[in-house]
């Protein structure tokens, strides 16, 4: 299942790449992806299984002036026995300005898939929200890249669940 979401997503993003290439020969489109290393908090502290973990994120996408938009997959480690793979999309809105430093607000939607050692496995419809900052790294085209981000599941909405974690992430930031 995981292997037919990822082949799915493969063609989204080539088209999505295929489809605004002659746009940034005009300068109007910029092409981005990101890697990053996190920290995972579960936040169900009625959970035997919660716990902290460490993961990653990787996406690609397009931004257009003060957006960002593209597909993502990841990994959250919450805890020695589970973890979550998401697989989903995300929008940065960047604050305004013209300064180096960039504040965004980023958000997400995905399909997350929760994995303990013990139990069977479940998945959720859900989102994630947080702001993040971009810092350049000599050029313009490598940026630190710093987020914190909300998820939950939708399915559960109004209830802390055992399907709702906190990340902390860093990594790189490309824009060739």
């Amino acid at each position: 299942m995981r292997r037919d979401a990822a082949r799915r997503m493969l063609p989204l993003v080539v088209l999505l790449f295929a489809a605004v290439a002659p746009l940034r020969l005009r300068g109007q489109v910029q092409f981005v992806a990101h890697g990053l290393g996190s920290v995972s908090i579960d936040v169900d502290d009625q959970d035997a299984t919660s716990g902290a973990g460490f993961g990653f994120l990787a996406g690609a996408g397009i931004r257009l002036r003060n957006l960002e938009f593209g597909g993502e997959y990841g990994q959250h480690g919450l805890g020695d026995d589970r973890k979550a793979k998401q697989y989903g999309g995300w929008i940065r809105v960047f604050a305004t300005g013209q300064g180096r430093v960039r504040l965004y607000l980023v958000a997400g939607i995905a399909d997350y898939r929760y994995s303990p050692a013990s139990g069977s496995r479940s998945h959720s419809v859900g989102g994630s929200v947080g702001p993040g900052v971009i810092i350049p790294l000599g050029s313009a085209r490598t940026s630190l890249l710093l987020e914190a981000r909300f998820h939950s599941g939708f399915d559960r909405l109004g209830v802390i669940s055992s399907q709702e974690f906190l990340s902390v992430s860093a990594g790189v930031r490309l824009a060739p």
